[in-house]
């Protein structure tokens, strides 16, 4: 039996689900504008993080494909009430997610200099970078296995979940990154590598 919504049910629905998740994707953002706007005072800082995150932007085009397939997926059997092949799914989609995360978290930790010499030829923005990456590069595990699980979330409409977690880690990311880039609360100014924290 085929079961039918009228037109101002779905777009309620579809409202319902995506306003949290646009708001999720501009909460994302604004947590990498703190830091820019907290490293401004150094341009040796400043190029050094965006030039290394440049690896966190390609590490996350490959989570988004990833957990983007599986969201397709995901969808059609939340709609057919199968969870046990939703966790099927999950578990899938999980294993390139870790596979690509402990790629770029490899270089990040190993080679970090090898990395940086891609994007700029300055020594000093080389050593910040090499410096910030690798204390990034061990988030890339916990990154790519949150984010593919927030991801999913969406496609068996919980949303909310995401939104807060998202919202939480841009506060406390920063109150962090003010806190130890510019050295308060009695702890040192540490720069490029409180940004990275």
């Amino acid at each position: 039996m085929t079961h039918f919504i009228s037109e101002k049910d779905f777009y309620k629905r579809l409202i319902f689900i995506s306003l949290p998740i646009i708001l999720q994707n501009v909460i994302n953002v604004a947590i990498n504008m703190v830091d820019v706007a907290l490293l401004k005072n150094s341009v040796t800082f400043l190029a050094a993080s965006s030039l290394a995150n440049q690896i966190t932007f390609l590490f996350m085009l490959f989570i988004f494909g990833i957990a983007s397939g599986a969201t397709v997926l995901t969808a059609q059997y939340w709609g057919k009430g199968d969870t046990k092949t939703i966790h099927r799914i999950f578990g899938l989609s999980m294993q390139p997610a870790l596979l690509v995360a402990a790629l770029c978290a490899g270089i990040s930790v190993f080679a970090p200099g090898l990395f940086m010499k891609i994007y700029s030829t300055n020594p000093e923005v080389i050593a910040a970078g090499s410096v910030y990456l690798r204390i990034v590069g061990v988030s890339y595990i916990f990154s790519g296995i949150t984010t593919v699980y927030l991801i999913l979330l969406r496609s068996v409409e919980n949303v909310k979940i995401s939104m807060y977690v998202y919202l939480v880690s841009l506060v406390f990311n920063a109150v962090v990154s003010y806190v130890l880039i510019n050295g308060r609360l009695g702890f040192p100014k540490m720069g490029i590598e409180g940004a990275a924290i």
